[in-house]
């Protein structure tokens, strides 16, 4: 059996009593605590296992932002010896080591009688949030024995379990039985070559290195494609919106994959899997992947995806992700944006979308991926540019889709079928029309769409309102109906001047003309040119400066099969 022998104490030789603990983190360097050797003249490091290599003098190559009038933070020295120790070094535990309850174990060299270090045992309050952004909060375990206190400032936090370090002792309070620990993103962040001894989840130190140095040059919108993709194909959670907002580089991404996102719980072998994948998506040429890439006339879709924020209430996450046909080409942004600034956020990012990023010749399509509740969003009266009046809609195709159905992770057979319905059918067979004034009963509308399977097409006079519970919309999205289009403005009170008929009211005339534009596309073979030619009836309506045009307003949720997150085929479970 291995011991390990990298703890070691830290005292000054021209005044040996006092001082804090220290571990070597490679054969020559030691880390620490700055305030352990601040106002030292001689700093010298002992190792308890291993008395028989005497004192060593060292020198202070690296002192954090510490200062003695501060507030504590950047408390991180770096020692070096002259000679290197014949001692293995720690051992780093990977950066998500803590997100479950661990023992760990702490070695310092308190004031004590016979002069022996003494191990504390502890546990970490918790991980995910740390004390002034700094700071892990540790409490002591035991009800006798050892406590973290005097003694142990500089010490390294180790798991019980393996012995590897998590992070370091910078402060006690033994009324409290508490302490602080600097974790190891907080040592690194300070010191930043620390990077190179680090694993990256169930990557070593080396394997970690190199696949820094492969990732060096990976655009970080591809490597966020590439991250759905890798763990798409392993089945896994689909990664977080805001952590890869907050990723800054492809490497970045990766250790995101590596300790963000748990497949399997800490399963190496999987993690390892993704991050291969992940890898050679981003430096293999396309022709390497054993896919044909996209034909290069084919239309393009700028994806607007909208979701609500954990950071405050009224924020809003938003992404900008590149396709062609079923091929997701790159992510270009995702950022966190107040309600009141979405609009001019978008107005401001799809002209540079489509500047920047798309080539000269395809059709640009515009979708807006909304939560339910914001699917009535006119967004495609907004324009190309802040100060533009070019609205959206004029020059692009624009469509909406459900979040949550965009983000189901499972396969949803009646949709690909009324899918195909839309492509093959005529009009009357696919769209069914709900009257501005006719009461809806969701449960008995999706009974009728259960008998009419081919009914691909929901169709609403007037809007529908609150959207995120209407029943029509509710029993549509259970039952699969790939295609809704619904007017935005309620129709209005229904005059005397108007009387009993139905004819007179906008909602009607906005269904007799739209009935009528859709049946002249089916005629012509099927409706997947509604995008289309809803443009062309927003430009209409633009042109003629008429509110009550039936291009006017109009919201078109659009849904094509084979363009959300990729599923995998069910398994049957085995028997022992």
């Amino acid at each position: 059996m291995s011991v390990d022998q990298w703890p070691v104490r830290v005292f000054d030789a021209g005044r040996p009593r006092g001082g804090g603990s220290g571990f070597f983190i490679t054969p020559e360097r030691v880390m620490t605590a700055a305030h352990v050797v601040h106002g030292m003249t001689e700093p010298t490091v002992q190792l308890p296992a291993r008395p028989d290599l005497g004192q060593m003098s060292a020198t202070v190559d690296f002192v954090g932002t510490w200062e003695p009038s501060g507030d504590g933070r950047g408390d991180i020295a770096v020692l070096r010896l002259q000679d290197p120790v014949p001692v293995a070094p720690a051992r780093f535990a990977a950066g998500n080591a803590l997100d479950l309850p661990r023992h760990l174990v702490v070695l310092g060299f308190p004031t004590t009688a016979d002069g022996y270090a003494r191990i504390a045992s502890v546990q970490a309050t918790t991980a995910r949030f740390l004390i002034d952004g700094e700071w892990v909060q540790l409490q002591s375990q035991d009800a006798f024995g050892p406590i973290v206190g005097k003694g142990y400032s500089g010490a390294a936090v180790a798991l019980q379990s393996s012995g590897e370090v998590v992070g370091m002792i910078t402060a006690a309070d033994r009324a409290d039985r508490l302490g602080h620990m600097l974790p190891i993103a907080r040592l690194k962040h300070y010191w930043p070559p620390l990077i190179d001894l680090l694993p990256l989840g169930p990557l070593p130190p080396v394997d970690h290195a190199e696949l820094r140095r492969a990732l060096a040059g990976a655009a970080v919108d591809r490597a966020r494609v590439a991250a759905r993709q890798a763990t798409e194909a392993e089945r896994g959670p689909e990664p977080e919106h805001a952590a890869l907002a907050a990723a800054g580089s492809a490497y970045e991404v990766a250790a995101y994959l590596a300790e963000g996102v748990y497949l399997d719980g800490m399963d190496p072998a999987r993690i390892r899997s993704v991050l291969d994948r992940f890898r050679g998506s981003l430096i293999s040429p396309p022709s390497d992947q054993g896919q044909q890439p996209p034909p290069e006339d084919e239309k393009v879709t700028v994806s607007v995806c909208v979701c609500r924020s954990a950071s405050r209430q009224r924020n809003l996450l938003l992404s900008v992700r590149l396709r062609r046909g079923g091929h997701q080409l790159a992510e270009l942004c995702n950022e966190v944006v107040s309600r009141g600034r979405l609009r001019t956020r978008v107005q401001e990012l799809i002209p540079q979308v489509i500047t920047q990023h798309v080539p000269r010749g395809p059709q640009v399509a515009i979708e807006f991926v909304l939560p339910r509740g914001l699917l009535s969003l006119p967004v495609d009266d907004w324009t190309l540019g802040p100060r533009s009046v070019v609205r959206i809609g004029w020059r692009h195709p624009v469509t909406v889709r459900d979040l949550a159905r965009f983000q189901q992770q499972v396969p949803d057979w009646d949709h690909d079928r009324r899918w195909s319905a839309l492509c093959v059918a005529g009009c009357d067979e696919v769209v069914h029309w709900i009257g501005c004034r006719e009461a809806v009963d969701a449960s008995k509308l999706a009974a009728l769409f259960a008998r009419h399977t081919e009914r691909a097409v929901l169709a609403l006079a007037a809007a529908p309102e609150p959207i995120a519970t209407h029943p029509a919309l509710r029993a549509a999205f259970d039952s699969g109906l790939p295609v809704m289009l619904w007017r935005r403005e309620a129709c209005a009170t229904h005059a005397e001047s108007h009387g009993d008929d139905p004819e007179n009211c906008a909602g009607s005339k906005f269904r007799s003309k739209m009935a009528e534009q859709m049946t002249a596309l089916g005629g012509l073979g099927s409706l997947a040119e509604l995008p289309e030619a809803l443009r062309q009836l927003r430009i209409e309506a633009g042109e003629a400066g008429d509110d009550d045009h039936h291009g006017h307003g109009v919201t078109l949720l659009w849904d094509p099969p084979g363009q959300h997150p990729a599923t995998q085929p069910l398994q049957m479970a085995r028997g022992e």
